[in-house]
Order: C-alpha cells, then structure tokens, then sequence
C-alpha cells in the first residue's frame, strides 16, 4: 500500500480529496493513511472517521515519516513551505495545494529543492487540468487570440493571505493560458475586487474577480468571440489524476518554473492594487 499523508484539514479539499482517495478508492493500492489537523483540530474527529484515517500525528514530521508522499493543503498559502520543505528533503513527494506558495523566494526554494533532490512537486490550482480549460488554451494558440478574459471569485482582503487565497486561481490561469513571460501588471481594486491587466508581447490577459460572482469563466477576443463557462466540478478529479500518475511515473507533470510564475504574478497584482 503506498501510503500518503495529509497535512491541514481546514480546507474543504482534504474531504474533496480523502472522498476520492479513501472513500470512493478510485486509485487502488493508494490511500491516505495519517493527517495532522492543527489548523481546524475540531475537524480531525469526522475526517478521520469519514476517511477511515489510520493515524492522527501531533507533527508534520510525524506524518511525512509515516507516510510515502504528502498533500499539504493549508488553507494559507503562507504555511505550505515548511511542510512541504521537510517533506521534500525526506525524500517525499509532494502536493502543495492553492496556493502553492505566498511568497516568490519560498516558491524558488522548494523548487530548488525539488530538483536537487530528484524528488517530484506539483500543486497549485486544480482547474489546470480540467478538460475544457485544456481545450481553451488550445483554441487561443490557433486562434491567435488578442485577448484572454478570465473571471473568477475571489475576495481580496480574505482572512487567509488576501488575494492570495483564491485570487492564485486566476494569477496561476493566466501563467497556464497564456504563459510565463508576462512584461507588465496593472490591477486596480474596488473594495474586495479585483481588475488586473497582465501584458505579453502577443497577447493581453484581463483577470476580473469578486467575491460576489461565482464561477469560472474564460472569454477569448479575437476574430471570433468565444466564451466558456467552465464546470469546474470535477477539477479535483482531474488534480489528483494527475498526482498519481506522478507518484507512479515519479515525473512532475508541469514545469516548477510555472508555479515560480504564478506566485510571482499573484505578489505583482497584489502589490500594483495596494499602490493605486
């Protein structure tokens, strides 16, 4: 059995992931087998219950020596690094979840680490992976978009890190829409939204959001206007597919550098908004 450990239980994705992992066994010969749940220890209780959890462990050391990879998905993006770092230097491969990190150094370092210790890493959104937003991005490349539109909720002054919080969707959206190499951000704020411009050199991005409009949506300007409304019920699905097929090829499925990107761009956005 290989064996996976969970590090925070706040977040609704550690019943979202445990529900496809432990209870519906979609993945045969992979369970989560201990959590550690300081974050919200009143909910260790019905985890542990509804996942048949084996071990609750007082350290994340206790849970990565336990365990043969780690999740880590804290509700701040802000504690992922030192459980992802011990992790890591363990020998452990690692999910780190939304956001990957709340800080561009932190995210260089795990991915230094990552790669000195040949050990793999992924994260990040999980709406990457669903299929239409796959299939928009294709469409954008042959398309010759001019412009990408992306909206999604996300409250900018959230108790957890801000916009970090969900606004990393939308950042980490454009970096997987329309690449790393962005040349200018300006965003703007209205109260606990969010208006940003991100400029390449053959395509714009414009991230709207607010934490009154639910959903996820994906406008492409061009010669033809097309726009999506992407169901994004399955993207948890699809995020952990894709984490255990790491565990077993051991290869990251997605570059480090565009986690570095997107925490980059989220910190840009952030700091243009707080200077206007």
């Amino acid at each position: 059995m290989f064996n996976i450990g969970l590090i925070g239980v706040e977040s609704k994705h550690a019943a979202f992931f445990g529900e496809l992992i432990n209870k519906r066994r979609l993945y045969e010969g992979y369970r989560i087998s201990s959590v550690w749940g300081g974050d919200a220890a009143e909910k260790i209780p019905e985890i542990q219950k509804n996942f048949e959890i084996d071990y609750v462990c007082e350290t994340y050391q206790e849970v990565i020596d336990r365990s043969d990879a780690v999740m880590v998905i804290q509700r701040r993006g802000s504690e992922h690094f030192m459980p992802a770092k011990i992790a890591i230097e363990a020998g452990k491969p690692v999910f780190a979840d939304k956001p990957f990190t709340s800080n561009r150094a932190e995210a260089d370092a795990l991915a230094d680490l990552a790669m000195k210790n040949n050990v793999p890493m992924m994260g990040g959104t999980t709406l990457k992976f669903l299929p239409q937003v796959m299939q928009t991005k294709q469409m954008a490349a042959k398309e010759n978009t001019d412009t990408i539109m992306i909206r999604y909720y996300a409250d900018a002054n959230s108790l957890y890190d801000g916009f970090n919080f969900y606004g990393s969707h939308l950042a980490e959206l454009c970096i997987w829409l329309c690449g790393e190499g962005y040349s200018e951000v300006k965003a703007v704020k209205n109260d606990n939204g969010v208006l940003a411009s991100v400029l390449y050199a053959e395509i714009k991005a414009v991230i709207n959001t607010s934490p009154e409009f639910y959903g996820l949506e994906l406008i492409l300007l061009g010669k033809t206007v097309r726009h999506f409304h992407i169901d994004e019920a399955e993207c948890y699905k699809h995020g952990m597919d894709s984490f255990i097929r790491m565990l077993k090829s051991n290869t990251p499925p997605i570059d480090y550098s565009h986690y570095i990107a997107s925490v980059r761009l989220t910190s840009e956005i952030i700091k243009s908004f707080e200077n206007q």
